[in-house]
């Protein structure tokens, strides 16, 4: 760009003269003029120039991509600045600024499965989205392996394990743990009716309900009536097929009184609640029945034996005892889950059919423990909203979903945040066309579409 400088008016008179005494003396130094003349200096005026205002950029806003979406920053622009050419002022340039974009951050979509008469069923997040409905299920695994499933945990490769107590193998009812692969959920829509992957049957196995896997693979399954936990090391559940195996561990324990719920802690340490109703063959011969369990214990990890290549029986004691608060907090527990803040959830399946959680502080001492949240029963139409519960599962968000084994059969699902007292939750799931069929456990694990 050439830049012009302007002359000021006021100072045109002064610059001719300044021209006319120049030619004068040049005029008088070429016709030999003396040397004491006094030869006038030619003056320079400087012209005052302004300096181009800078152009302001805009920086482009880059929304952070969630694994929902993506966010897109808007792209700000600078007005560019412009200098006052003449008065030596320096134009200055507005830079513009661009909004950053801010990417929603997706939780990733988990299917609720649930054990259910003799079949399992998946229920889908849309289905989870508020109000009373008789929703039908997603999906039905209808193999014909299933007797009376109890238990549903997924393992880390996404295969799903079904704690089942009457199983049919080779034309018997017989408690077994059932597995289905992955591949044969993602089929499910063509093949509803797979052939387990594998199927373990064991003499430790009589009624078994629930599990949970460690860090290391190994799974931790509770059996109510031979009251003990049996432990599976990951080379025996990598076997195809039927199998008959010992537990790599049998644990037993004179606390136990029935034990059903169980759960791992995120420092390793153990937990089960004893849920009772167990049947005790005294020296006589005589079968008495234990009452409901009011308690649930607490293994730490330190003490728990190592999963060995063979097998072992370890007997120990708890470390921690909760027991009841004299108000109904542990009666019958069926069911325990952690939260995300570790916070302890149970839930009884005897009344008052209430839901409690236990915080992480108050986990530490053996004693009556006093629940930080208590959810009671509320009614939708003229169905309770906590019958007998059985499954208690958190999906990623930290939304609980109950199932209940009795009355109607619904399934209760409480948004965050969980608070307690009469407590409608915020979807619940009830009818015929739910199919459900005294439901036991739950999981949050792979979303089949």
């Amino acid at each position: 760009m050439k830049r012009y400088s302007l002359i000021n008016p006021s100072r045109l008179s002064e610059l001719k003269s300044i021209s006319v005494a120049v030619v004068v003396s040049g005029l008088l130094a070429a016709c030999g003029g003396g040397n004491n003349a006094t030869t006038p200096m030619a003056t320079t005026m400087s012209t005052g120039t302004g300096t181009t205002g800078t152009t302001g950029t805009g920086t482009t806003g880059t929304g952070t991509t969630g694994t929902g979406t993506t966010g897109t920053g808007t792209t700000g622009t600078g007005t560019t600045g412009t200098g006052t050419t003449g008065t030596g002022t320096t134009g200055t340039g507005t830079t513009g600024t661009g909004t950053t974009g801010t990417g929603t951050t997706g939780t990733t979509a988990k299917g609720l499965w649930i054990a259910n008469g003799t079949n399992v069923l998946e229920f889908i997040p849309n289905q989870l989205m508020g109000g009373m409905s008789a929703a039908a299920p997603h999906l039905t695994i209808s193999s014909k392996t299933l007797g009376a499933p109890q238990g549903v945990t997924f393992d880390s490769k996404g295969n799903l394990w079904v704690m089942d107590p009457a199983a049919n193998v080779n034309g018997k009812a017989v408690p077994a743990l059932v597995e289905f692969s992955a591949a044969q959920l993602a089929a499910l829509a063509t093949t509803p009716a797979p052939m387990p992957t594998a199927v373990i049957l064991s003499e430790a196995l009589n009624f078994p309900q629930q599990s949970v896997f460690d860090s290391k693979g190994n799974q931790w399954v509770s059996d109510h009536n031979n009251n003990l936990v049996a432990v599976f090391n990951a080379t025996q559940l990598a076997m195809t097929g039927t199998n008959t195996l010992t537990p790599a561990v049998t644990l037993v324990s004179n606390a136990f009184n029935g034990p059903l719920g169980i759960a791992l802690d995120s420092a390793g340490d153990l937990w089960v609640a004893n849920n009772g109703g167990v049947e005790i063959t005294t020296a006589t011969g005589t079968a008495n029945t234990t009452g409901a369990g009011t308690t649930i214990l607490k293994f730490d990890a330190a003490n728990l034996p190592a999963v060995p290549a063979t097998a072992t029986t370890s007997a120990l004691m708890p470390d921690v005892v909760l027991s009841d608060d004299g108000q109904n907090s542990i009666m019958a527990p069926w069911a325990l889950a952690f939260d995300a803040a570790g916070n302890l959830w149970s839930n009884n399946a005897n009344p008052p059919f209430t839901v409690v959680e236990y915080t992480k502080a108050n986990l530490t001492n053996t004693g009556p423990a006093l629940p930080n949240t208590v959810i009671s029963p509320a009614t939708e139409g003229d169905t309770p909203t906590l019958d007998a519960p059985n499954g208690l599962c958190f999906n990623p968000a930290g939304n609980l979903a109950i199932t209940n084994s009795a009355g109607a059969f619904g399934i209760a699902y409480y948004t965050v945040p969980l608070t307690g007292g009469v407590v409608v939750p915020n979807t619940f799931i009830v009818g015929a066309a739910t199919t459900l069929d005294a439901p036991a456990g739950c999981t949050f694990g792979t979303l089949v579409m």
